[in-house]
């Protein structure tokens, strides 16, 4: 509270000073604010989610069938948002 009153006071005995620089500093903005590079609209890009699923002993279409696509399901609706997914299945080389 001290530190705001010696603030306040001073601003009050040097009101000249402080208009001037607050006449500065306006200055400096508006001649800086075209050099700006300022992201009016950020790119909206749609957060991704990998799930990497893997079942032994069964074959590519089962994983899907039975892990991938209930997968998909439960995380479809996620709150208001509508996720789009895209299913991609691997099949693991086996030699």
């Amino acid at each position: 509270p001290t530190m705001l009153k010696h603030l306040i006071s001073f601003s009050l005995q040097q009101s000249t000073l402080v208009i001037l620089i607050a006449l500065g500093l306006l200055v400096y903005t508006l001649a800086r604010l075209p050099k700006m590079s300022v992201d009016v609209f950020p790119r909206a890009q749609r957060a991704t989610v990998v799930l990497l699923t893997e079942a032994g002993g069964l074959a590519a279409d089962e994983v899907e069938q039975y892990v991938t696509f209930p997968l998909e399901a439960a995380v479809r609706y996620t709150g208001r948002h509508h996720s789009q997914i895209r299913p991609r299945v691997e099949a693991e080389n086996q030699s």
